[in-house]
């Protein structure tokens, strides 16, 4: 059955290590990210930020022998979470949707905790495998699928 597994990497090799696993052809790999608005020389512009720093999101069949060969790829770590047969815990559907939704720009209202109007900026509440994370994103990714110009 094909599932979302995380593959922890070190810090910055996230998408040098999903291109080697969509190079190897035995799974997808994304790195998700966020949009945010930053003041900058007193302009106001997006920068785009990984989502999960250190993560690799990969949607395959996870086997023994996927397993041992994703865990061999350079700068990767280890798998997130533990099934009862030893391969990696497989990340819900809905978490998937609502990370993948930011990935591409979207933000559902109902995950939004708080806004901050002179930032710019909303914090959603997202739940991955077992644990709750808080995270900024665009104000404008919000109210809109589209991304608002620089």
């Amino acid at each position: 059955m094909i599932s979302w597994s995380v593959l922890q990497v070190l810090t910055g090799k996230e998408q040098q290590v999903a291109d080697i696993i969509k190079g190897l052809g035995i799974a997808y790999a994304c790195v998700p990210a966020r949009r945010l608005f930053e003041r900058r020389n007193g302009r106001w512009q997006y920068v785009v930020k990984t989502l999960f720093p250190s993560y690799v999101f990969i949607e395959t069949v996870m086997t023994a022998a996927r397993y041992y060969q994703m865990q061999d790829i350079p700068n990767a770590i280890r798998f997130l979470g533990k099934s009862a047969g030893g391969l990696p815990e497989a990340v819900p559907e809905e978490q998937m949707r609502y990370i993948l939704q930011i990935d591409a720009g979207k933000v559902d209202e109902s995950i939004i905790v708080d806004k901050d109007e002179r930032r710019r900026r909303a914090t959603i509440r997202l739940a991955l495998l077992d644990e709750t994370k808080y995270i900024e994103v665009a104000l404008g990714a919000t109210s809109t699928p589209e991304l608002l110009p620089v």
